[in-house]
């Protein structure tokens, strides 16, 4: 039986109850601890799901997801998300930059939507190259991607549900790291059209900290067209982060035997496939469909400068790439 005056904390985002005395101490895991822990149950929660069935979200997985990326949200990250207060009930386009190559900060958004809204659904366009993938064109409609598509986001918002666009698409996940404080949606007016023609209104947002995750060299663009990615799958630049870089290279010196296999192993443990940088994601507030119809052609740069400003802001708190 617990001794003296007793408190309790709930943990909203979960459910359950800590009851301990005032002035107990509690064990916190480390950061690495935390992770593994919460990713302990994640292959045999995957084996329930119906990989067979690609007809739409799958609110199921993306509880599994929640639970799994629990350490990596909260420690490995530390995902803060501003302006929840902004998105307005009912169908609403929410126009995103990507900071980064788009697997941290997608999952990390995803994680903290399903833990803010459990029960609405929101949806993101996704790539067509997505689709091609064996086991992603399956996957990415579980977790609420649906096709880059006039058609298929027009239905989103007639259904009244959210949806997310990333206009800068690939062009600026694999933007230079030098450019990592830039929004640049490459011209990509769309989402205005969208907004005006289904009467819903936008609310720019923007991601910081997914750059340093994995961070990108130059060269993305030309390599699409090099590897024939540009031709066959639509892409018009191709993620070749700096770790894998640096694991090519060290394999190739290895083989040669310019490095020894313990020289090798320290070189992937300094170059895990995600580093720890902290992803910060603000909302702006909300523009109502009839302004951006009041604007005419400068509707996109509005918007475009509206998310620049808010990059602005967090990329002034950044102390380090990391933080």
């Amino acid at each position: 039986m617990w001794a003296g005056r007793q408190e309790a904390e709930r943990d909203g985002a979960r459910g359950w109850v800590l009851v301990r005395p005032r002035g107990a101490r509690t064990r916190r895991r480390t950061s690495a601890i935390d992770v593994v822990w919460s990713l302990r149950h994640l292959v045999d929660a995957l084996r329930e799901v119906d990989w067979n069935d690609a007809s739409g979200r799958d609110p199921r997985l993306i509880a599994i997801l929640d639970r799994a990326f629990a350490g990596l949200h909260d420690r490995y990250f530390r995902m803060e998300v501003r302006g929840w207060e902004h998105i307005p009930r009912g169908p609403v386009l929410l126009v995103g930059n990507h900071s980064g190559f788009g697997v941290a900060e997608l999952l990390m958004l995803l994680v903290a939507w399903y833990r803010r809204f459990p029960a609405r659904q929101a949806y993101a366009l996704a790539h067509r190259w997505l689709y091609k993938t064996p086991f992603l064109r399956v996957a990415v409609p579980k977790i609420g991607g649906v096709p880059a598509t006039w058609r298929h986001a027009s239905e989103i918002l007639e259904r009244g549900e959210a949806l997310a666009v990333f206009p800068g698409g690939e062009l600026e996940s694999t933007r230079p790291f030098s450019e990592r404080y830039k929004v640049n949606l490459h011209g990509r007016s769309g989402f205005v059209r969208l907004s005006l023609a289904n009467r819903v209104p936008v609310v720019p947002f923007v991601t910081i900290g997914s750059h340093a995750t994995m961070p990108m060299p130059p060269g993305m663009h030309a390599l699409a067209t090099v590897t024939g990615a540009r031709r066959y799958l639509g892409l018009e630049a191709v993620p070749l982060p700096l770790q894998l870089v640096a694991w090519i290279l060290g394999a190739v010196a290895l083989d040669s035997h310019v490095i020894s296999s313990g020289t090798f192993l320290l070189l992937l443990l300094a170059t895990p496939p995600l580093y720890p940088s902290k992803m910060t994601t603000i909302f702006g507030s909300p523009i109502p469909a009839e302004h951006l119809a009041a604007l005419g052609d400068g509707a996109y740069r509005h918007v475009e400068g509206i998310m620049q400003g808010l990059m602005n802001d967090l990329a002034a708190e950044r102390r380090s790439i990391f933080s």
